[in-house]
């Protein structure tokens, strides 16, 4: 399937949330400072792509990477068995994605109830 939106922010936010994990571990500092420089080589080698998406509409841009991060802090808190969890969600979420698109929070609703 061709994606239209892929523009390297969802590479940005992968990273993100792998920085998140590794902060969760007593690993050597320069793993730490190696991901963290991985992320920030990859988000300046993207800029161009970022700089287009945000010039088609900066508030928008600025609320994703907002979101993606706070996504990013949020997966990068759960344990093993919540990650499990969530991994089911998040794949219900997608498979019903265009009756969510309608029916918006109701949808969410019926699923946690």
């Amino acid at each position: 399937m061709k994606n239209p939106l892929k523009n390297g922010i969802e590479l940005t936010f992968q990273l993100q949330v792998l920085n998140e994990f590794i902060d969760q571990y007593p690993v050597k500092r320069e793993v730490k400072q190696a991901a963290n420089a991985l992320r920030k080589t990859s988000e300046k080698d993207l800029e161009k792509q970022y700089a287009k998406v945000y010039a088609m509409s900066p508030e928008m841009s600025i609320n994703v990477c907002a979101k993606l991060e706070e996504l990013a802090k949020t997966v990068g808190k759960m344990d093993i068995s919540e990650l499990v969890l969530f991994s089911d969600f998040a794949k219900r979420f997608y498979d019903n994605k265009e009756i969510v698109k309608k029916k918006g929070m109701s949808f969410f609703n019926k699923i946690l109830l």
